[in-house]
């Protein structure tokens, strides 16, 4: 009886001084990797993957370490009871735990590329281009390693991958009649993000759906603009791309198209001004000689006659080409006063017969 006793103590005392050295053993080993992947990830000197990867694996490393100390304690602790072994499939939490593990790590390994790459795009001229390219990458990235990572544990569990596949496909159809709007619109991001036809940053606008905008933000089901009265529209996917979309700020010039109307008293001097203002546009520094430059007669009307105004600017900012265009048409005002003319403005002009 003693002796039985005294063997359970020493058994129990085995197990505990065992548990003990594990986890002293598993905190140097995680400290020690702690200290190298932590230097690894600031140092200066080596590739810019290699410190991503350092910077990754910080705290997967640890999670990592700890959770194989868990499972080795495990299979001691079912090493000391008989009657517990064969209950549990070690090799197989031990498989899942890599996998997992290791998929963990990936997708942290990639969002730090992705957040190095967005770095240097901010340093060059097509940034807002780049960031839209970069996210996208990233989102299909995600999308391609967590199919991966199913397909591995499912594999772990002796799921045979092509009845799932069948099965899948099937289930699939179900979900995309039921869920079609969400599909349509997950394919719509996935069509901007590949046509590129606008990026976060840029003024849109859609005749054809009626908004308008500054778009600021590309999601995979939907994507807000910022409309000019500061109000968030949030718009589905598979509606911008059947929409129409003018993008604004893609433009070269802007123009300026005004119409002049000058009275008729002032007929004679029409030719003079209208040479005198092509004049003025031609020496203008804000105006592109480049592009289409035209100053004609185009009309009489009831009261005036018409000189029509046409030119770009070389600016297309927008508050800079209003600015431009104000300096422009004060200096035609400026013209027509010179030569002693005047701007028309609507008038009626009433002739008395009187009797003889």
């Amino acid at each position: 009886m003693f002796e039985e006793f005294l063997t359970s103590c020493q058994i129990q005392l085995s197990f505990f001084v065992e548990i003990v050295i594990v986890i002293l053993v598993t905190g140097l080993i995680s400290y020690g990797f702690h200290r190298f992947f932590k230097s690894l990830g600031s140092s200066k000197k080596v590739h810019y993957l290699l410190r991503t990867l350092g910077d990754s694996l910080l705290r997967p490393c640890q999670w990592f370490i700890w959770g194989l100390s868990v499972i080795f304690i495990l299979q001691l602790f079912i090493g000391h009871f008989s009657q517990l072994q064969g209950k549990f499939d070690l090799w197989k939490i031990r498989q899942l735990y890599f996998a997992i593990g290791f998929f963990w790590l990936i997708l942290i390994w990639k969002d730090r590329i992705t957040e190095h790459f967005l770095r240097r795009a901010e340093r060059r001229d097509t940034v807002r281009d780049d960031k839209a390219l970069i996210q996208a990458l990233n989102r299909l990235a995600t999308i391609f390693i967590v199919l991966v990572g199913v397909f591995v544990i499912l594999d772990i569990f002796k799921v045979p991958l092509a009845a799932f596949v069948a099965s899948g496909a099937v289930g699939g159809l179900a979900i995309s009649l039921a869920a079609k709007d969400m599909i349509s619109n997950f394919f719509g991001g996935l069509m901007i993000y590949t046509h590129r036809h606008f990026v976060v940053g840029d003024w849109i606008m859609s005749p054809n759906k009626n908004f308008e905008g500054v778009v600021e933000s590309i999601g995979w089901y939907m994507t807000r603009i910022r409309t000019f009265e500061r109000r968030p529209l949030f718009i589905p996917n598979a509606v911008i791309t059947d929409a129409i979309i003018e993008n604004p700020g893609r433009m070269y010039n802007r123009r300026i198209k005004k119409e002049i109307r000058v009275r008729y008293d002032d007929m004679e001097v029409v030719k003079t001004i209208i040479e005198d203002v092509k004049k003025m546009l031609s020496e203008h520094p804000a105006i592109d000689l480049n592009q289409t430059l035209m100053v004609d007669l185009i009309n009489f009307e009831a009261y005036s006659v018409v000189i029509s105004v046409y030119c770009f600017t070389k600016t297309t900012n927008w508050q800079q080409w209003r600015s431009e265009q104000q300096d422009v048409l004060l200096k035609i005002a400026d013209i027509i006063t010179n030569h002693g003319a005047e701007i028309a403005f609507p008038t009626n002009t009433v002739h008395l017969k009187t009797d003889s």
